[in-house]
Protein backbone atom coordinates (compact mmCIF):
# COMPACT_ATOMS: atom_id res chain seq x y z
CA UNK A 1 0.00 0.00 0.00
CA UNK A 2 2.67 2.41 1.02
CA UNK A 3 4.86 1.54 -2.68
CA UNK A 4 1.35 2.60 -4.40
CA UNK A 5 1.14 5.84 -2.31
CA UNK A 6 4.58 6.76 -2.50
CA UNK A 7 3.89 6.20 -6.72
CA UNK A 8 0.97 8.24 -7.03
CA UNK A 9 3.28 10.95 -5.13
CA UNK A 10 5.97 10.38 -7.69
CA UNK A 11 3.51 10.61 -10.43
CA UNK A 12 1.95 13.46 -9.05
CA UNK A 13 4.97 15.57 -8.23
CA UNK A 14 6.17 15.12 -12.33
CA UNK A 15 2.84 15.79 -13.85
CA UNK A 16 2.97 19.26 -11.78
CA UNK A 17 6.53 19.71 -12.86
CA UNK A 18 6.15 19.13 -16.58
CA UNK A 19 2.58 21.36 -16.21
CA UNK A 20 4.77 24.12 -14.44
CA UNK A 21 7.92 23.75 -16.77
CA UNK A 22 5.39 23.59 -20.13
CA UNK A 23 3.83 26.98 -18.66
CA UNK A 24 6.84 28.66 -18.26
CA UNK A 25 7.90 27.83 -22.04
CA UNK A 26 4.91 29.27 -23.40
CA UNK A 27 5.36 32.52 -20.99
CA UNK A 28 8.87 32.68 -22.84
CA UNK A 29 7.11 32.29 -26.17
CA UNK A 30 4.74 35.06 -26.07
CA UNK A 31 6.88 37.04 -24.03
CA UNK A 32 9.25 36.62 -26.86
CA UNK A 33 7.00 37.44 -29.47
CA UNK A 34 5.69 40.17 -27.92
CA UNK A 35 8.72 42.05 -28.05
CA UNK A 36 9.38 41.07 -31.53
CA UNK A 37 5.92 42.66 -32.17
CA UNK A 38 7.04 45.56 -30.75
CA UNK A 39 10.14 45.96 -33.08
CA UNK A 40 10.77 47.31 -36.72
CA UNK A 41 13.00 45.00 -39.01
CA UNK A 42 13.16 44.04 -42.02
CA UNK A 43 13.91 40.21 -42.86
CA UNK A 44 17.15 39.56 -45.12
CA UNK A 45 15.41 36.49 -46.31
CA UNK A 46 12.59 37.36 -47.58
CA UNK A 47 12.77 41.63 -47.57
CA UNK A 48 9.56 41.54 -45.64
CA UNK A 49 9.32 45.16 -43.74
CA UNK A 50 7.99 43.91 -40.35
CA UNK A 51 6.04 46.80 -37.99
CA UNK A 52 4.47 45.93 -34.93
CA UNK A 53 3.92 42.39 -35.63
CA UNK A 54 2.63 43.45 -39.30
CA UNK A 55 4.05 42.31 -42.31
CA UNK A 56 4.04 44.85 -44.95
CA UNK A 57 2.98 43.74 -48.20
CA UNK A 58 1.75 39.99 -47.08
CA UNK A 59 -0.40 40.83 -43.68
CA UNK A 60 -4.01 41.65 -44.25
CA UNK A 61 -6.06 43.63 -42.21
CA UNK A 62 -7.55 41.00 -40.80
CA UNK A 63 -3.81 40.04 -39.29
CA UNK A 64 -3.54 43.64 -38.30
CA UNK A 65 -6.52 43.34 -35.53
CA UNK A 66 -4.94 40.25 -34.45
CA UNK A 67 -1.28 41.72 -33.89
CA UNK A 68 -3.35 44.94 -32.56
CA UNK A 69 -5.88 43.03 -30.15
CA UNK A 70 -8.24 45.89 -31.64
CA UNK A 71 -10.93 46.21 -34.46
CA UNK A 72 -10.21 48.60 -37.47
CA UNK A 73 -12.45 50.47 -39.52
CA UNK A 74 -12.02 51.00 -43.05
CA UNK A 75 -12.88 53.86 -44.95
CA UNK A 76 -12.44 55.26 -48.86
CA UNK A 77 -10.47 58.61 -49.09
CA UNK A 78 -9.80 61.21 -51.57
CA UNK A 79 -6.69 63.18 -51.08
CA UNK A 80 -6.04 66.24 -53.39
CA UNK A 81 -2.93 66.75 -54.43
CA UNK A 82 -1.21 69.65 -55.99
CA UNK A 83 1.06 68.93 -58.89
CA UNK A 84 4.37 70.91 -60.21
CA UNK A 85 2.11 73.46 -62.37
CA UNK A 86 0.17 73.92 -59.57
CA UNK A 87 -3.05 72.13 -60.83
CA UNK A 88 -5.20 70.39 -58.27
CA UNK A 89 -5.29 66.43 -58.74
CA UNK A 90 -7.32 63.54 -56.78
CA UNK A 91 -5.73 60.19 -55.58
CA UNK A 92 -8.36 57.64 -53.82
CA UNK A 93 -6.56 55.29 -50.98
CA UNK A 94 -8.39 52.60 -49.19
CA UNK A 95 -7.41 52.30 -45.42
CA UNK A 96 -8.05 50.76 -42.29
CA UNK A 97 -7.65 52.56 -39.15
CA UNK A 98 -7.44 51.84 -35.36
CA UNK A 99 -8.47 55.04 -33.45
CA UNK A 100 -6.78 53.61 -30.15
CA UNK A 101 -4.74 50.89 -29.55
CA UNK A 102 -3.58 49.53 -26.07
CA UNK A 103 -1.34 52.64 -25.32
CA UNK A 104 -3.60 54.63 -27.03
CA UNK A 105 -1.99 55.78 -30.25
CA UNK A 106 -3.60 55.31 -33.31
CA UNK A 107 -2.95 53.71 -36.30
CA UNK A 108 -3.38 53.68 -40.37
CA UNK A 109 -2.82 51.25 -42.84
CA UNK A 110 -3.17 52.16 -46.37
CA UNK A 111 -4.28 48.74 -48.41
CA UNK A 112 -3.36 47.29 -51.61
CA UNK A 113 -5.84 47.48 -54.11
CA UNK A 114 -6.54 47.76 -57.99
CA UNK A 115 -7.22 51.48 -58.90
CA UNK A 116 -10.45 50.54 -61.04
CA UNK A 117 -11.84 48.35 -57.73
CA UNK A 118 -10.93 51.07 -55.80
CA UNK A 119 -13.37 53.41 -58.13
CA UNK A 120 -16.10 51.28 -58.17
CA UNK A 121 -16.25 50.54 -54.17
CA UNK A 122 -16.17 54.39 -53.49
CA UNK A 123 -19.36 54.40 -56.43
CA UNK A 124 -21.15 51.82 -53.58
CA UNK A 125 -20.65 53.47 -50.52
CA UNK A 126 -21.73 56.31 -48.83
CA UNK A 127 -22.29 60.15 -49.96
CA UNK A 128 -18.57 61.61 -49.40
CA UNK A 129 -17.66 63.79 -46.68
CA UNK A 130 -15.67 66.58 -46.35
CA UNK A 131 -13.28 67.59 -43.56
CA UNK A 132 -12.21 70.70 -42.49
CA UNK A 133 -8.64 69.33 -44.00
CA UNK A 134 -9.90 69.04 -47.20
CA UNK A 135 -9.66 65.14 -47.36
CA UNK A 136 -12.97 63.46 -48.35
CA UNK A 137 -13.98 60.31 -46.92
CA UNK A 138 -16.54 57.63 -48.38
CA UNK A 139 -17.36 54.45 -45.98
CA UNK A 140 -17.81 51.57 -47.87
CA UNK A 141 -20.75 49.54 -48.33
CA UNK A 142 -21.00 46.26 -46.15
CA UNK A 143 -20.12 43.88 -48.77
CA UNK A 144 -16.69 45.87 -49.33
CA UNK A 145 -16.10 46.49 -45.60
CA UNK A 146 -15.62 42.82 -45.25
CA UNK A 147 -13.68 42.44 -48.59
CA UNK A 148 -11.01 44.91 -46.94
CA UNK A 149 -10.81 42.65 -44.33
CA UNK A 150 -8.84 40.21 -46.83
CA UNK A 151 -6.54 43.28 -48.23
CA UNK A 152 -2.90 43.16 -47.75
CA UNK A 153 -1.03 46.58 -46.29
CA UNK A 154 1.03 49.03 -48.53
CA UNK A 155 1.93 51.13 -45.61
CA UNK A 156 1.42 51.81 -41.70
CA UNK A 157 1.21 55.00 -40.38
CA UNK A 158 1.37 55.31 -36.69
CA UNK A 159 0.43 58.25 -35.05
CA UNK A 160 2.14 58.18 -31.00
CA UNK A 161 0.15 58.97 -27.77
CA UNK A 162 3.19 61.46 -26.45
CA UNK A 163 5.05 64.30 -28.46
CA UNK A 164 8.13 62.93 -30.09
CA UNK A 165 11.38 65.26 -30.50
CA UNK A 166 14.98 64.09 -32.33
CA UNK A 167 16.60 62.37 -28.89
CA UNK A 168 13.46 59.58 -28.78
CA UNK A 169 13.17 58.59 -32.01
CA UNK A 170 17.77 58.36 -31.83
CA UNK A 171 16.95 56.34 -29.19
CA UNK A 172 14.53 54.17 -30.81
CA UNK A 173 16.01 54.05 -34.32
CA UNK A 174 19.23 55.23 -34.21
CA UNK A 175 20.35 58.75 -35.93
CA UNK A 176 18.23 59.04 -39.37
CA UNK A 177 19.87 59.05 -43.03
CA UNK A 178 18.83 63.06 -43.58
CA UNK A 179 16.56 65.47 -42.25
CA UNK A 180 14.48 67.70 -44.09
CA UNK A 181 13.28 70.76 -42.45
CA UNK A 182 9.96 72.04 -44.02
CA UNK A 183 8.64 76.05 -44.23
CA UNK A 184 5.60 75.25 -41.57
CA UNK A 185 8.38 74.17 -38.83
CA UNK A 186 7.68 70.50 -39.32
CA UNK A 187 10.80 68.18 -39.45
CA UNK A 188 11.32 64.96 -41.64
CA UNK A 189 13.36 62.54 -39.98
CA UNK A 190 13.98 59.43 -42.74
CA UNK A 191 15.41 55.97 -42.43
CA UNK A 192 15.46 54.40 -45.56
CA UNK A 193 17.11 51.32 -43.64
CA UNK A 194 12.91 50.24 -42.03
CA UNK A 195 11.26 52.58 -44.92
CA UNK A 196 10.64 54.96 -42.29
CA UNK A 197 9.65 58.76 -42.46
CA UNK A 198 8.92 60.39 -39.69
CA UNK A 199 7.52 63.73 -39.03
CA UNK A 200 7.71 65.88 -36.06
CA UNK A 201 5.33 68.51 -35.86
CA UNK A 202 5.58 71.32 -33.21
CA UNK A 203 1.90 71.92 -33.21
CA UNK A 204 0.39 68.59 -34.17
CA UNK A 205 0.39 65.12 -34.15
CA UNK A 206 3.84 63.33 -34.94
CA UNK A 207 3.34 60.75 -37.73
CA UNK A 208 5.71 57.57 -37.87
CA UNK A 209 5.07 56.32 -41.67
CA UNK A 210 6.66 53.09 -42.68
CA UNK A 211 6.82 51.61 -46.39
CA UNK A 212 8.37 49.14 -47.95
CA UNK A 213 8.90 50.88 -51.56
CA UNK A 214 10.82 53.20 -49.37
CA UNK A 215 13.15 50.78 -47.82
CA UNK A 216 16.95 51.89 -49.39
CA UNK A 217 15.66 54.89 -50.81
CA UNK A 218 17.81 58.37 -49.49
Amino acid sequence: MLKYALLFMLIGGFGTFYWTSQSFKQDEQQESQATQHSSTWVDETTGKLHVMGIVLNQSTVRDAEVALRSRAQSAIFLHEEKAADNKKSFRLSMEAYFPSIADHSKVMLVLNIDEALLIKMSERGTPPRVYPNGIVRINPSDQDILAAQKMTIKELRLVPSVQLDSTMLEGRFGKPDSIKKNEDGSIHYYYPAIGLDALIKPEDKDILSFAASRIGKR
